[in-house]
Formats: structure tokens, C-alpha cells, sequence
């Protein structure tokens, strides 16, 4: 019998905090794509109003901020001890370095970092805390029930905003749907969506992902729960249910 899921992660919550307007949209936007949950914040200020009502499993931090700066959040978020820390900074003397790792740093990234490079350290930390298989969905937008409509060839959203999709993104989310909660595999996509072109390669997958997250989001203001595992493959990740 061929296994073609596994189970699947539930998704970190990551905040950001650096008072780069560009650098930091940029890289919530990549780190959402690869399947991250993601708020920003451009001070220690209005991070620390944020984390009042708000939750993360992993802080990336600009030493550089306006007011308190990143050295001392990184210190005050260690002494709490509940998050994972990445400082992301343009600070690359070595005395910087020391001193981002020694406040309590996990790891330390100058600026430009690759996004990819930064995405492996996050996930190497966060599983090293045994945060990538256990974070719970903390997103109230993602805690309702999301309904396909086969017939209609429209998905419903919980708060019943309706997003017409197309018959491949109608078949995409049926076989996410149908197996919620599992990591369905590259192979077995591309098998199921493109049966007629061998010549395939994943990448067709990943562009109509992109352009489905971006309808949905256009829709309806919330993000498609849908969770890219890297090397893997893709997993429904919301309670949700296929209507024939």
C-alpha cells in the first residue's frame, strides 16, 4: 500500500520587528508563502503592544530600532524565555555579533540574508524547542470551518465570503480538503493535477498556490490556510469540509 501524505506541522507564528518599511513587508510576505504565520511591528514599542494580544513562536529582530533598541528587546525577550530570537541586522563587525548572541540571540544574519538560509535556521530552532510540530493555530481567522463547493466551484470562507476558483483550483483544494492535516506530497500533485504533462515540475504547483492565496486574501481579507512544507509538499491546515 503507497503512503502519499504525512503528518503535517502546524504552523509557527513568527513576528517581525525592524523599522525597514520595504525589507519588512518583503520578507513577511516570503515567510507567509512558505507557510508561516506572520505579524511585523517597526519598534520594541509597538511590538510589546502587540504581544499583549498577540502571540509568537519565533522573533526576528533589527539591532537598529528607533527608541528601545534590538540588543535590549533581544535581552528582555530572552529573560522571558518563551520565544526563539533571530537578530536580522545590517551590524556586521564581530563585536556585534558577540554581542547579539550574548543578549541571546539563537542565531545572528547581516543583512541581505538569504531568505531560504534564514528559513532553515528558523526551522532548525524551532525544532529544536519542539515548536514546528506542536504550535497550535492561534489565528481566529483560521479557527473556522472553510467549505468547498464542488458544484458551484466556489470555497467559502468562515466568515462565508465566497471565492470563485477555477477547475484546477477547485481540484487543488479538494485534494488538500479531502486530507486535512496531512503533508500531500510533490509527486503525488502533480501526478493528480497534471496527468496528461509528465513534463511537469512543481513549480506549476507553487504558482497556482501563489495566485490562489492572493484571490483569497483579495476576497476576503484572510489567508489561505494552506501550509507549504518545505521539500515535501502542501497541507490543508484549517477544520474545513468538501460539500459535493
Amino acid at each position: 500500500m503507497r503512503t502519499d501524505s504525512v503528518p503535517a506541522p502546524l504552523p509557527p507564528v513568527i513576528a517581525i520587528v525592524d523599522d525597514e518599511e520595504v525589507l519588512r513587508d518583503n520578507l513577511a510576505r516570503f515567510l507567509e508563502h512558505e507557510g508561516f504565520v506572520v505579524w511585523t511591528a517597526d519598534s520594541a514599542e509597538q511590538f510589546y503592544r502587540q504581544m499583549a494580544v498577540r502571540q509568537a513562536d519565533l522573533v526576528i529582530v533589527d539591532l537598529g530600532l528607533p527608541g528601545e533598541d534590538g540588543l535590549s528587546l533581544i535581552a528582555h525577550l530572552r529573560n522571558a524565555g518563551r520565544q526563539a530570537i533571530l537578530a536580522l541586522t545590517a551590524r556586521s563587525a564581530v563585536a556585534d555579533r558577540i554581542a547579539g548572541l550574548h543578549a541571546g540571540a539563537d542565531y545572528y544574519f547581516v543583512k541581505p540574508v538569504d531568505p531560504y538560509e534564514l528559513v532553515a535556521a528558523m526551522e532548525a530552532v524551532l525544532r529544536s524547542r519542539g515548536r514546528l510540530a506542536l504550535s497550535e493555530l492561534r489565528d481566529s481567522e483560521q479557527a473556522g470551518q472553510w467549505r468547498l463547493l464542488r458544484v458551484d466551484g466556489e470555497l467559502v470562507t468562515p466568515q462565508e465570503v465566497r471565492v470563485r476558483l477555477t477547475a484546477t483550483e477547485l481540484a487543488l483544494l479538494e485534494l488538500l480538503m479531502r486530507n486535512r492535516e496531512t503533508v500531500m506530497l510533490k509527486t503525488r500533485l502533480l501526478e493528480l493535477l497534471y496527468p496528461a504533462n509528465s513534463e511537469q515540475d512543481f513549480h506549476a504547483v507553487e504558482v497556482l498556490l501563489s495566485r490562489l492565496r492572493s484571490k483569497v486574501q483579495q476576497a476576503s481579507g484572510q489567508r489561505l490556510p494552506v501550509r507549504a512544507v518545505f521539500g515535501k509538499g502542501l497541507a490543508f491546515i484549517a477544520p474545513c469540509m468538501v460539500v459535493p
